[in-house]
């Protein structure tokens, strides 16, 4: 038994011995311990499925990450590709193209060699004269040279033109 003094007069006293209070201990911690228990296995169990639900929406959002991450390097190839494609096949048309102008103009110099030589001719000698007529008269130059020239107006040729002398009357 245990006993407390307040004052000279007065005590507090327990005569239970404890074990009661021990027991009641017991019984409780035993139905606490059940609960806690049952409560640790559907946490654990919770806790497990809700792992297993996380790693599944990560795995399938990795899928679909690297599923479009495939689909955007395949377009890029793609693009990639096409546009190789047309620079060569335009370059091959330009250089096709460019050959047969080429041939055209080869095959076609003589004929176009005649047509200046019929038209031009005349046209580029007048003007010298004229320009000759204009340099003695207005001038009163004694003597003249007129010299008038197209540079390299058609392949191989590497000027086109006409030079004339003339004297004062």
């Amino acid at each position: 038994m245990r006993i407390e003094d307040l004052d000279p007069v007065r005590f507090i006293g327990n005569r239970s011995s404890g074990r009661m209070g021990f027991a009641i201990a017991e019984q409780a911690a035993a139905r606490v311990g059940g609960q806690v228990s049952e409560t640790e296995r559907r946490l654990s169990s919770s806790a497990e499925s809700i792992a297993q639900k996380i790693t599944d929406q990560v795995s399938q959002a990795e899928t679909q990450l690297v599923s479009r991450a495939n689909v955007i390097a395949e377009t890029f190839s793609a693009v990639g590709e096409h546009i190789g494609r047309s620079t060569n096949e335009a370059a091959k048309t330009i250089g096709v193209n460019t050959r047969e102008l080429n041939a055209m103009l080869a095959a076609r110099s003589a004929e176009i060699t005649k047509i200046l030589d019929e038209t031009a001719k005349p046209l580029v000698e007048r003007f010298a004269e004229s320009i000759a007529q204009l340099v003695l008269t207005e001038f009163g130059a004694p003597k003249v040279s007129v010299r008038v020239a197209k540079l390299a107006p058609l392949p191989g040729v590497r000027e086109l033109g006409v030079q004339i002398e003339r004297n004062a009357p």
